[in-house]
């Protein structure tokens, strides 16, 4: 608005809010941006805690404003400190694990631009609406960021990571950025579909060819996973028959052609022009499916289960172990992740849990604005069947975080039917 000849913006507690959750779940391309920007007067690492900063004032500005009470964001972190503190104290072997720079809890959790917090972000939106319009700068920022990160990888060729014993080495693929895009792109194929632009489409091929490129094999899944739960939410009688129309085209386009035809030419192509996939190559010699070592890091695994069937070896309890097969230390999978940390009765306590959650809102919600959100975070959350750690993996806790905000809404239209 213009005051006296001035403008003044005013920014309300949903823009307040809105601004931290864009930062938030962008933070990938706003801390690159940050450190870069820091790292010019050698401060590097201000760039983290600046970010951070930003981050939080909009969002406590926000709350201020609305004097909104999030208890259940409270008891979560209360839950979450109150179980490290434990582990911290009774178990002296795994402080080591607990604090470690990469992979420790201290920093891969506990840090405020961390995966849990986006449980606190989603509830601190107030409608499904909110969200909605707060997905889609995040996905054109992501956009920006990952063809940035791609073309780099291109001219350069590999990929710096850390490998299984801890070092920096070089890659033709990043997992880390496979599983990444995945998220832009399903925000993407949604928002096509929600609003009949086929326009979003565009961007969401793009990513795509970057994540075979560029990413992991696992990624793929996540896709398919996404592709089958849309088309579950979006098929009626009416267009069921146009889906499959679809698929048996394709299936009939696969048998006459060829399917190792199809990747080996996609790969031929790539390689002359100077690019090497790891997804594709996999897929055009028949081993995708070929393990990658995880045989040894889940036997290890049910050992440790074995062992501690009941309550399980404590937050962490996994490190110790897995670390002598992979340097990251977690089990690659969230079932033996709980089964080992917190026995196999709360495993599948909360598996069930989550499948109950699902069924839910996916099933038995009737409100679809909820139902598109909980299957974009539901299905990127699946690469935690066969990998990374439920820990570091930010759509798993903004699924969580979907489901209480759908439940408190559903609980305020209850009361205020009652009350008419």
């Amino acid at each position: 608005m213009q005051e006296k000849g001035k403008w003044i913006i005013r920014l309300n507690a949903d823009s307040l809010a809105m601004i931290a959750f864009v930062i938030y779940f962008s933070v990938d391309f706003f801390r690159a941006f940050s450190i870069k920007i820091f790292g010019h007067i050698g401060l590097g690492g201000l760039g983290i805690v600046f970010i951070n900063l930003v981050i939080y004032s909009f969002l406590i500005m926000s709350l201020l404003k609305r004097s909104r009470k999030l208890w259940d964001c409270v008891c979560f972190f209360i839950i979450i400190l109150v179980l490290f503190a434990f582990t911290y104290m009774l178990h002296s072997d795994y402080r080591f694990y607990l604090t470690r720079p990469v992979y420790g809890f201290t920093t891969r959790v506990l840090r405020p631009d961390r995966a849990i917090y986006a449980f606190l972000m989603i509830r601190c939106m107030r409608s499904s609406q909110s969200i909605w319009k707060g997905l889609k700068c995040v996905a054109w920022i992501e956009f920006i960021f990952y063809i940035y990160e791609f073309i780099d990888f291109l001219r350069v060729g590999y990929w710096l990571d850390y490998n299984s014993i801890g070092e920096i080495s070089k890659y033709t693929y990043n997992l880390s950025y496979g599983y990444s895009v995945t998220f832009p792109i399903v925000i993407f194929i949604t928002w096509s579909i929600k609003e009949k632009k086929k326009i979003y489409y565009i961007p969401a091929a793009i990513l795509l060819l970057a994540m075979l490129i560029a990413g992991s094999r696992g990624a793929i899944v996540v896709i398919l996973m996404f592709i089958a739960l849309i088309m579950y939410c979006y098929t009626t009688t009416l267009n069921l028959i146009k889906y499959l129309s679809i698929v048996i085209i394709g299936m009939l386009t696969v048998v006459f052609v060829g399917f190792d035809n199809i990747i080996l030419f996609i790969a031929s192509f790539g390689s002359k022009m100077g690019i090497s996939s790891r997804t594709l190559t996999k897929l055009a010699a028949g081993t995708i499916t070929d393990g990658t070592g995880r045989d040894l890091i889940y036997d290890a695994a049910w050992g440790i289960i074995k062992e501690h069937k009941f309550f399980g070896a404590g937050l962490f309890g996994d490190r110790p172990v897995i670390v002598q097969y992979h340097n990251a230390g977690y089990c690659h999978n969230i079932f033996l992740e709980l089964a080992s940390n917190f026995g196999l009765i709360i495993a599948v306590i909360v598996i069930v849990l989550i499948l109950f959650f699902s069924y839910k809102i996916m099933v038995v919600n009737k409100d679809k604005e909820w139902k598109l959100l909980f299957i974009i975070f539901f299905s990127v959350s699946c690469q935690l069947f066969f990998s990374m750690s439920y820990w570091f993996v930010p759509s798993f806790w903004a699924m969580l975080g979907i489901f209480a905000s759908y439940t408190k809404e559903r609980k305020l239209k209850g009361k205020s039917i009652k009350m008419s």
